[in-house]
């Protein structure tokens, strides 16, 4: 990771992961049908452990951009997603500019943006998936 990205810091990265209302988001979109688990292993595997959920701390979000150098946020250039989650992209930089993490969305069709992320050439944040919903087109 390059050492003058602000993503650098934990401090961070720990600010955009509690500036994110995973539940308002959830309530919003799917109308709280969706699981949030905090983890990336499925509960139905041998030996699952659920993390403790990830929390929604504003507050805390902000004092550990300021303890980061950042106490005005920073602009954290392109925020890349697969089109179909446009959706939830959008409630994350809305979560983000909340706490002074500002960012551009690029959505892109998803045969484009599988291409760019396995050649890497998206820079700063990036969304992916793996079950969108949708017709043939976005499956």
């Amino acid at each position: 990771m390059d050492p003058k990205s602000p993503w650098h810091d934990e401090r961070v990265r720990r600010a955009a992961s509690l500036a994110i209302d995973r539940k308002g988001i959830n309530d919003a979109i799917t109308l709280g049908y969706s699981k949030i688990t905090g983890s990336t292993i499925p509960e139905t595997f041998d030996f699952y452990w659920q993390p403790p959920l990830p929390a929604h701390d504003p507050a805390k979000a902000k004092q550990l951009l300021a303890e980061a150098g950042y106490p005005g946020g920073f602009d954290a250039g392109e925020f890349y997603c697969d089109a179909s989650y446009s959706n939830v992209s959008e409630a994350v930089l809305d979560n983000f500019v909340t706490v002074g993490i500002r960012c551009r969305l690029r959505p892109l069709e998803r045969a484009a943006f599988f291409d760019s992320y396995s050649h890497k050439k998206l820079k700063n944040i990036l969304l992916s998936g793996s079950g969108a919903f949708g017709n043939a087109a976005t499956a």
